[in-house]
């Protein structure tokens, strides 16, 4: 079975059970706050667009398989938590970047607006419930480790876990929010963005929580996040090229999110490194813009492949990657299986990116 296929099978068992718990959670809720009901299936339905790769909680069940774990069952229900912590970070972070679209539907904020009992202030309305509604993810998310039938020992490894993954990545929004208002950001500075954000709650995160439901040792857990912090830094260059140029190098393609945002990235602060004199003066001033009209995308990626950036980053994508594979070859505790199938994961990701 190829990786495509599986991840399918996957995504349409994690659909059916968060279906499942969402029907659940929805006749709790028409008894106990039926006026909240309306904003909860907005939630819901944030969350079951059948747009979700759902490749975190597949790592989860990943790592719990790289640890030995055999209780499935187990693994899938646990792997649930990271689609909660997903949907709890993405309608924060649409808020912030001021989004309007996110998985081929509105973001949350925005659908919640049409629910406002004040037709005056419903932009207010929309970010106030959606603000709520994201925290209450986050609420669940620690609801479903509690209600685990795991071991109390385990219960609190993963609850740590989760707190853990969930600070971090809060860390990282905060510095991507930080330097998104400054002129320029350091490499370094990127870096620990990605370090903070993508790393995290991607890569390492997922993969070390399930393998705790497995018992892993701290030997085990270390190769994780030696694994986890390359692969989660490349995927995230890789995915800001893709963002510059989703269809490739091509300049009739659209991708404006990161420069309407003022995002900071690696792709951008290469390119302005590499480049000197007018180009690179004529980048700084289109970056600041914030303009995402087609004169100022087209013009910006000419000047980017100009400076070389976009090779540069993707052969540093490629040592990452290469960085990745070799901690969890040079750890003899993983099963040789699991250990192919997380590989190809991550090639089937680049290539999907690519």
């Amino acid at each position: 079975m190829t990786t495509a296929n599986e991840l399918d099978r996957f995504r349409n068992t994690v659909q059916l059970k968060l279906g499942l718990w969402f029907s659940s959670k929805r006749r709790w809720m028409m008894r106990h706050y039926p006026d909240l009901v309306p904003i909860f299936d907005v939630g819901a339905e944030f969350t079951l667009r059948k747009d979700s790769k759902r490749v975190r909680p597949y790592l989860v069940t990943l790592g719990y398989r790289l640890a030995g774990g055999r209780n499935i069952r187990l693994a899938t229900e646990l792997s649930l938590v990271t689609e909660f912590v997903q949907s709890h970070l993405l309608i924060h972070d649409d808020i912030i970047d001021r989004d309007v679209e996110r998985r081929g539907g509105p973001t949350a904020h925005i659908a919640l607006r049409k629910h406002s009992p004040n037709r005056q202030d419903k932009e207010h309305y929309g970010e106030s419930q959606a603000l709520l509604l994201g925290s209450l993810f986050g609420i669940w998310a620690r609801e479903m480790v509690l209600a685990a039938a795991v071991t109390p020992t385990t219960r609190v490894r993963l609850m740590e876990k989760l707190e853990e993954m969930l600070a971090v990545t809060h860390y990282g929004q905060m510095l991507d929010v930080l330097i998104g208002e400054q002129r320029f950001a350091t490499v370094k500075r990127i870096r620990e963005v990605y370090r903070s954000k993508t790393a995290r709650y991607t890569a390492i995160g997922p993969l070390q929580f399930g393998a705790m439901a497995a018992g892993a040792t701290k030997k085990d857990l270390a190769t994780l996040q030696d694994f986890g912090e390359p692969f989660g830094i490349a995927f995230q260059m890789l995915n800001d090229l893709h963002g510059l140029f989703p269809g490739g190098d091509q300049l009739d393609n659209t991708g404006t999110s990161d420069i309407a945002e003022g995002k900071k990235t690696l792709l951008f602060a290469y390119a302005m490194q590499k480049l000197h004199g007018k180009p690179r003066a004529e980048l700084a001033r289109l970056l600041a813009s914030r303009s995402a009209s087609q004169a100022t995308l087209r013009r910006i990626r000419v000047l980017v492949r100009q400076s070389s950036a976009l090779a540069l980053c993707r052969h540093e994508a490629d040592l990452l990657i290469a960085k990745s594979f070799h901690a969890l070859t040079n750890h003899a505790g993983f099963a040789t299986k699991e250990v192919l199938l997380l590989q190809e994961l991550v090639r089937f990701v680049v290539r999907k990116l690519s």
